[in-house]
């Protein structure tokens, strides 16, 4: 499949653990596209100058931005050599949030021989309307996957997410704010896919990507992973470094329980029927399943609002005085990319 050349770059928008770290590397194994490791640095500049994004960024401030930036534990990640776009940068006349958020992506895209650049950050599912304003002609993926895998899948890598009605919560939330934000955004620029879709039939549903993005269709795109090392560390699911495979869906059938079930469909339910996901089988949920769940979010949204409320505070002053920063979650690196 043959589509027109295109340069808009390209935002992977979802939940985490929907499959949105799987869709980047697929389409970083194509010729064109170059996708870095999470952007959540932005997120602070973002809010700062949501209102005004053509405001002029200068002086100490522009300093202090830059070492943040260089700082960050999530830019290393990148493991890109961004020192000469840095020193460019101090010298302009001016320069724009859009201007440096474009200029740093460009210049990652550039060390991988790329032609288009693109992100994929699941906490800029917040920040749809402002990227769109920043990028007018950026393209939006929002992947979406069954909630109960997706829990199953966080609370392995990471056990503080046991709170199941939480991230039910969570969960529905995301998806109900992506596509709010959606919405208001010319749909030939958006595109919706399923994880569950995406696994089982890699091809035709990558052939519709690559339509809606204006690319070419590479088969090496279906062999994305003998080239997952090069983008990412190993510290992820194994299965990003081996051939697509369904293992992965309906797990929640055998390795939840029926009260984890009767919890996370409480909260959820509506929301999975809604998306096409079937409900589990003679496990009824009534008054003592909505009660189990609001008991779990009774102490877990007052914690999960001040996680939030740290973290983004952290990203602010870290921002404001050029601070160094360690993200909360933070991987190993992957071979060190060089400038063309």
């Amino acid at each position: 499949m043959t589509g027109s050349k295109t340069t808009s770059p390209i935002f992977i928008i979802g939940a985490q653990r929907s499959g949105t770290t799987l869709l980047r590397l697929i389409l970083n194994s194509s010729s064109k596209v170059a996708i870095p490791e999470e952007g959540d640095f932005f997120m602070p500049l973002m809010r700062k100058y949501r209102s005004n994004i053509e405001i002029e960024i200068k002086g100490k401030k522009l300093l202090r931005f830059i070492d943040y930036i260089k700082n960050n534990s999530q830019f290393k990640l990148w493991n890109l050599d961004a020192d000469s776009y840095f020193e460019d940068v101090k010298m302009s006349s001016r320069i724009s949030l859009h201007d440096l958020m474009f200029g740093l992506y460009k210049h990652y895209a550039k060390s991988q021989k790329k032609e288009i650049w693109g992100d994929k950050t699941p906490s800029f599912f917040r920040m749809i309307p402002v990227i769109s304003e920043l990028f007018p002609d950026a393209k939006f993926i929002h992947i979406v996957r069954d909630g109960r895998d997706l829990y199953l899948s966080w609370r392995n890598i990471d056990r503080t997410k046991s709170n199941i009605s939480l991230v039910a919560l969570e969960w529905k939330y995301k998806i109900n704010k992506a596509r709010k934000a959606l919405e208001s955004i010319d749909s030939e620029r958006t595109f919706e896919v399923k994880y569950e879709d995406l696994v089982t039939d890699p091809i035709n549903i990558l052939q519709k990507v690559c339509s809606f993005l204006s690319l070419e269709y590479e088969t090496n795109m279906s062999d994305f992973w003998k080239t997952s090392k090069t983008f990412i560390g190993t510290h992820h699911s194994e299965l990003i470094f081996q051939p697509l495979t369904s293992s992965s869906i309906n797990k929640w059938k055998n390795e939840l329980s029926q009260n984890e079930l009767r919890k996370f469909e409480a909260i959820a339910g509506s929301m999975l029927e809604s998306n096409g996901y079937v409900l589990s089988e003679n496990n009824p949920r009534n008054v003592f399943s909505h009660l189990n769940a609001i008991i779990q979010l009774s102490y877990g949204l007052p914690y999960r609002a001040v996680q939030v409320f740290l973290a983004a505070l952290n990203y602010y002053t870290s921002a404001k005085l050029g601070f160094e920063i360690r993200s909360a979650e933070v991987g190993e690196q992957p071979p060190k990319a060089t400038e063309n």
